[in-house]
Parts: C-alpha cells; sequence; structure tokens
C-alpha cells in the first residue's frame, strides 16, 4: 500500500490485481511534522540522544500499521516516488511575494520527516527477516541469495566498493544460511533457480537505469550482470520464492543511461544530459510496488568508509561555521546549507559529477540504523549502532 499525506480520501490507484496499490492519509498536520523533525536534527547535530523524537515518530504511522497486511511495505511521502532520502532536493527556493529564502519544509512540506520513518520502517523489517533463526528452512534451500554479477564494464573501484558490500552482508548474516553467486556467465534461468530456493531474502547488487521506458517507474531497468538484465515488473512478477512470497529487493548503485550511438571520440549522436532532481524518479521502492511486489525493503547506495567520515567532518565543520555566525542550530535552513555545502565540497574531493551522489552520501554517512551519525554494529531486536564512539565532543572523527 502505498500512502499520501496530501490526499484525505483513501481510493484505488489501480483496478489492475497485479498492480495494485492504495492511497490514504495521515492524520499528521505540516506544523507537527515540521516541530517534529527540526528537534530531531537539532538533537542529532548536537550529539544528543534522538530517541525520544523517534518514539514520537511513531504515531504518525500507527494507523497504518493497523491496517497493513503481512508482506506490506508502507510508504509516505507527499507523491508516488515517494522513497527520497533526507535532503534529497537542496534547491531552497525564493519566496515569489517577499523575496525571502524559504525553508526547506516550507519548500517540501512534510517529505523529509516520513522519510526517515520509511527507513526505520525498512530497517526494522530487515531485523524481523534476520531474527527468524528459530524456524527451519527445508532441505536444499538458502535463508538468503545474494546476487552480485558485475557488469563488463565495471571500473576497478566500483569492483572494489562491491566486494565491500558483499563481505559486510555476509558478516550481518553471520550465522545464516547465505548463498551467493557473482559469475558473469550466469543467466536469467540461473538466477531464477537460486531464488527459487530462498526462502527469507534476496540482495541484489546491480545497476539501475534512471530513465525508465515510457516514464513508468514499473519500467525501470535493472542489470545484474551482462547476461540478466530486467525490469522491475519482470523482478516482481517472476522472482518468487520458494515460499511463494515476492522479493526483498535492494539495489546498490545507480548509473546513468548513452545512447547507442553516443560513442566518445567518434562524435554521433547528441550527448545526453546528466540526470537532475528534475527529470529522474527519486524513487526506485514505488517502482516495485507499482509492479506488483508485496515486499521491497529500500534502495540504499552503499558509501565508501573514509568518503562517509570525510563528508561527517564536512558537515560538522560548516554546520559549526553557522552556529558562529549566530544562527539558530535547530533551523531546517542551517541543516540544509551544512548538507549542501559538505556534499558540493567532498563531490569536488573525489572528482564526482552526479547530481544525485550527495544523496548517497547522506544515505551512508548521515542515517544509518534509524539513528543519525551511526552505523549498525549489532543484529537481532537489540540493534545497535556505533553513533558514541564515531563521534566525539570535539567533531566527527575519521574512520
Amino acid at each position: 500500500m502505498l500512502y499520501n499525506v496530501e490526499n484525505k480520501a483513501r481510493k484505488p490507484f489501480s483496478k489492475d490485481p497485479d498492480n495494485y496499490m492504495e492511497w490514504g492519509a495521515i492524520n499528521v498536520t505540516v506544523a507537527e511534522a515540521t516541530q517534529w523533525i527540526e528537534d530531531l536534527l537539532a538533537n542529532a547535530m548536537a550529539g544528543e540522544s534522538i530517541q525520544e523524537e523517534l518514539s514520537m515518530g511513531a504515531k504518525f504511522v500507527t494507523p497504518l500499521l493497523k491496517i497493513s497486511r503481512p508482506g506490506d511495505l508502507i510508504v509516505v511521502g507527499n507523491s508516488w516516488f515517494t522513497s527520497r532520502v533526507p535532503f534529497h532536493a537542496l534547491q531552497i527556493g525564493h519566496d515569489k511575494n517577499s523575496g525571502d529564502l524559504m525553508t526547506l519544509c516550507e519548500r517540501n512540506n512534510i517529505i523529509y520527516a516520513p522519510s526517515l520513518l520509511t527507513l526505520k520502517h525498512c530497517m526494522d523489517r530487515v531485523t524481523r527477516f534476520r531474527a527468524r533463526t528459530s524456524s527451519k528452512i527445508p532441505r536444499g534451500t538458502v535463508r538468503v541469495s545474494m546476487c552480485a554479477i558485475p557488469p563488463v564494464d565495471t571500473t576497478k573501484a566500483a569492483l572494489k566498493q562491491m566486494r565491500e558490500a558483499k563481505e559486510l552482508v555476509k558478516k550481518q548474516w553471520g550465522a545464516y544460511s547465505i548463498a551467493t553467486f557473482s559469475g558473469r556467465e550466469a543467466n536469467l534461468a540461473d538466477v531464477k533457480d537460486q531464488l527459487m530456493r530462498t526462502t527469507d531474502f534476496v540482495h541484489f547488487l546491480g545497476e539501475v537505469g534512471l530513465k525508465p521506458a515510457g516514464g513508468e517507474p514499473a519500467m525501470t531497468r535493472v542489470k545484474l550482470g551482462p547476461k540478466v538484465t530486467m525490469t522491475a515488473r519482470d523482478i516482481a512478477r517472476e522472482f518468487r520464492f520458494s515460499g511463494g512470497s515476492s522479493p526483498v529487493v535492494i539495489v546498490l548503485y545507480i548509473t546513468t543511461e548513452k545512447k547507442s550511438d553516443d560513442v566518445k571520440g567518434k562524435g554521433k549522436g547528441p550527448a545526453v544530459p546528466p540526470p537532475t532532481l528534475a527529470n529522474v524518479p527519486d524513487g526506485i521502492v514505488p517502482a516495485f510496488i507499482q509492479a506488483g511486489a508485496a515486499t521491497v525493503v529500500s534502495t540504499l547506495w552503499p558509501v565508501p568508509v573514509k568518503a562517509a567520515a570525510r563528508f561527517g567532518e564536512l558537515l560538522h565543520s560548516d554546520f559549526q561555521s553557522m552556529r558562529a555566525k549566530g544562527r539558530e542550530e535547530s533551523r531546517v535552513w542551517d541543516v540544509a546549507c551544512a548538507v549542501h555545502g559538505a556534499a558540493c565540497q567532498l563531490r569536488w574531493e573525489r572528482g564526482e559529477a552526479d547530481p544525485h551522489w550527495a544523496a548517497f552520501v547522506v544515505t551512508g554517512a548521515w542515517v544509518r540504523g534509524t539513528n543519525i551519525g551511526g552505523r549498525v554494529v549489532s543484529e537481532g531486536k537489540g540493534m545497535q549502532t556505533d553513533k558514541e564512539s564515531y563521534e566525539q565532543a570535539g567533531g566527527w572523527t575519521r574512520v
């Protein structure tokens, strides 16, 4: 089910049984959400506990949890492209009448508060999957399958990043039965055969295109290897586990498509402009939901630890410098400026030009395991992060 905070009436989105969503409403005012996220950001940036704010945020989604069914993913936002990470859209507009700058909350309403709640819901779902230790699985099946087939033209840096992500997942699933398949010779039949023997969780390390055919999210292309390319609709309809459920999908990096005749050095075909926040869908999860998938966790792009640490340093220094100028630390505008400045500086240092890359850095460095600034270090019901050891009184430390 997909819920929209703007619509008050609940109505069907599609009559197609293979492509069905519902829209609903959350009884939360803009003022409540604005105050909540400002308190959350202020405490987080000051290194204080945010447990009270997270608990308070639970009431935003309680009505939805009461009517949700097993296997449903609740996505909250003000558009059906709702899987946005915090501060994805950093352009702060001007009020045409007064000329004053608008804050993030004034411009984007309450998109960011639901984003954090959605991420928390996703992490809770993963925790529940990982807590299923007592039940037995049939012989010949595995709990987790990881598909990590590198494309032919994968760079060395991307290959290294994929290896790090694979090791991270293996480490997190330690005692659980996990199978990986990463050979470039794997084809679609091999992938389907493996998934049919998987009971709980599928982890895709793949390449997702940001220009779906016809602009339809369900046609979002996912390339899992040289011989395996499918759309979100294909995956949602054809990939079934041994238990009959739809897969949990996590896509870990993106690419921008170029026209086939746009070859460097030949000068053929017009250059394809890079994706921007205005013309690229900012939610891959809704693509799978629209395609009919019952269970989709999230789309998390891995960020190298050093990059995440450097981003934290830049974010902290920028934010502190703004506080020194007399600005109120609780204002979303200040935090947004700090995020924007840190992301731009880091993109410049690393030579990155992708306009979406800044958002991925925020995902990896700032929001992890529902604690801002923390990364998951323990499994199970008592999931904890390393926020306390990662942050010191004098600022953010390099890891």
